[in-house]
This record gives C-alpha cells, structure tokens and sequence, in this order.
C-alpha cells in the first residue's frame, strides 16, 4: 500500500481515538473517584458474580486449604453515562483501569483465624 493510502486508511482510527479522548475528558472533568456515584439518600446496588471456587492446595498435616476465585463486582455509575449518539464520538464501551473509578469496599469474612492473603484489584477490608 501506498503512503497516501495507509494515511486514508488510518484516518477513522485517529478520529475514532481522538472522539474517546474527548468523550473521556468531558466524563471526568468533575469526576471524583472518593465519592460514591449516587446521592448520600441512596443505596448503590453493587452486584457480585462468583466465576470459579477451585481448590489450589491442600496441606492436611497443617490443616491448611488455599481456595481461588474469581468475583465480579457490577454496578452503575451514573456520572460516567453518555448517549453515543450525541457524544463526540460513537463509543459505545469504555476500557478505564479500575483506579480511576470509584470502587466499593469488599470485606472478605471467611476465615478461622486472623491470617489470611488474597490478591484483589479494588481495595480490600479483613474482619
């Protein structure tokens, strides 16, 4: 392909980009991920879907069982809403990473003893 025509082709990803880039500008200039997305009168609806429960391990001698998972937390967050329609662009999905958003706190309670260790993408409360 010609240079000329690589740059044609190219054209729509750049604007597509640059409609994102604006669309995600406008949703987060008075964004603050510490607030919860809701009125302080309102509960939010936090859904958890359970993937997996697979046993990794289990010690027998030390009466130890080491459990995987995977958790899926779904809720909506109002501020972050567009009509694709009239947006800059026609984005129907945003990919963000998890610390720009407000995430709600997870108590993980199952458990004997005080020591426990689990990797989490999102903050995490042991009771």
């Amino acid at each position: 392909m010609r240079p000329l025509q690589w740059f044609i082709a190219l054209l729509p990803l750049a604007a597509a980009a640059s409609g994102e880039t604006a669309l995600i500008n406008r949703l987060f200039s008075f964004y603050d991920k510490r607030i919860r997305p809701t009125s302080s009168s309102r509960a939010t609806t936090v859904t958890v879907t359970l993937s997996y429960f697979i046993l990794l391990t289990m010690e027998q001698q030390e009466e130890r069982i080491r459990f995987g998972s995977d958790i899926r937390l779904t809720w909506n967050d109002p501020i972050i809403s567009w009509i694709p329609s009239a947006a800059d662009s026609f984005t129907q999905r945003l990919l963000l990473k998890e610390t720009t958003i407000w995430r709600p706190d997870i108590a993980v309670l199952n458990r004997k003893y005080g020591e426990s260790f689990t990797t989490l993408k999102g903050r995490a409360q042991f009771c």
